[in-house]
């Protein structure tokens, strides 16, 4: 799969050649490009959302996108790499590779600079002192230059195509029937998955053995009913999503009507 930033690349490069030293042409050059780093990262994403929920991701800017892909569906895919297949049946040694293409890796912080710096050119820049003048725009000559810069770093992007190293995958069915599916060397002892099915969304825990046996368990809180002292579990999320004053209840076999409530505490070492 290629990806679709040419237009975003072409756009903005001629929005730079008509705008001469015009900055308003030029904030929209700006934008062009932005869209397109967010193209290429959610075009990543779609690739990868059999190994990876939308709940999972720690924002929706694309260095962030990125970098919860790569800790949790592939860890190589800010690598380099070239895609070869043999020609040869599979029966014998290769020995002539056909190249089908190749992939420009881009690592997550060096996509989150090519992001600072596009959406500082978006917005009226902050006075630092009271003498500042309030500016929309950036100065244009200096604008363009970078401009032009950043889109000859992006240019490899747009020639290169997305390789998933989707290899050593463990899954398991959630209790939905949901067949859930991760690549195994971004599994880790503790870590919680979510169910893709939207309309489960169930957690569960990474469970690592003694002899690298991979589990999953249901994440739970376990709370204790006061009367009977029986013990009930209850999603985590339920209560991580809980705010300041939020109530839960819960009734008992035995009668007994439970209360958790959010409140603030405090602890002394």
């Amino acid at each position: 799969m290629s990806f679709h930033i040419r237009p975003h690349l072409d756009r903005a490069r001629s929005l730079i050649d008509a705008a001469g030293h015009d900055p308003h042409s030029l904030v929209y050059a700006a934008l062009e490009l932005r869209l397109g780093l967010e193209r290429v990262c959610y075009e990543k994403l779609k690739l990868r959302l059999g190994y990876v929920s939308a709940a999972e991701l720690k924002g929706w800017q694309p260095h962030k996108v990125l970098q919860a892909l790569q800790e949790l569906a592939d860890p190589r895919i800010a690598e380099d790499a070239i895609l070869l297949v043999s020609k040869e049946d599979a029966s014998v040694p290769p020995e002539t590779w056909l190249r089908i293409g190749e992939q420009k890796g881009v690592k997550p912080k060096k996509l989150e600079r090519w992001w600072q710096k596009l959406s500082s050119y978006l917005h009226v820049q902050i006075p630092k002192s009271p003498a500042d003048e309030i500016s929309s725009y950036v100065d244009a000559r200096r604008l363009k230059m970078e401009l032009l810069k950043l889109i000859d770093e992006l240019e490899p992007l747009s020639e290169g195509m997305d390789i998933h190293f989707g290899v050593g995958q463990h899954s398991f069915e959630c209790k939905c029937g949901f067949v859930i599916r991760r690549v195994t060397s971004t599994l880790k002892e503790g870590m919680v998955v979510t169910c893709l099915n939207p309309k489960c969304e169930k957690e569960w825990r990474v469970r690592i053995g003694d002899s690298g046996e991979i589990g999953f368990e249901e994440n739970t809180i376990p709370l204790r009913c006061r009367q009977c002292q029986r013990q009930w579990y209850f999603p985590e999320k339920y209560f991580r999503e809980m705010r300041l004053g939020d109530c839960a209840k819960f009734d008992c076999e035995c009668g007994k009507k439970s209360t958790v409530r959010c409140r603030l505490g405090y602890e002394s070492n």
